[in-house]
């Protein structure tokens, strides 16, 4: 067998060559990560001048208030394609909006539009890299 045949995975030349692909293609997904990126930091400096704030993997409490770091903004849009249908959500200081009506998670959401449980971080890809 020859042994780029054996070699499991991408070679690391075409990993790098793929990354370049999608940053130059998924404008949106450099904007995303920025968008993570940029709440992390902030939380992190935060973090100085905020005796009572509290971060463990990927939320924070701050002034009393939890923040999941994951999500956007408040007032950003998650959005899916689902079957032909376009899911919007809309990020809330305290839920989601979708179709007019408020929910407190992801989950519920994703479960009204499929019929079936789904963990919502799943459904919308908003996943978080461990480290």
């Amino acid at each position: 067998m020859k042994p780029e045949l054996a070699r499991t995975g991408l070679a690391p030349e075409a990993q790098r060559r793929l990354k370049e692909l999608i940053a130059e293609h998924d404008p949106m997904g450099k904007l995303i990560a920025w968008a993570r990126r940029a709440r992390r930091e902030a939380a992190r400096k935060s973090a100085a001048g905020a005796s009572n704030l509290e971060v463990k993997r990927h939320r924070a409490v701050v002034r009393g208030r939890k923040i999941d770091l994951r999500l956007p903004a408040v007032g950003s849009w998650i959005t899916r394609q689902y079957q032909g249908r376009e899911i919007a959500v809309r990020v809330l200081e305290d839920g989601f909006e979708f179709e007019g009506d408020r929910y407190r998670s992801l989950s519920a959401i994703a479960k009204r539009v499929t019929g079936s449980h789904w963990n919502g971080f799943l459904f919308f890809g908003i996943t978080q890299q461990e480290k």
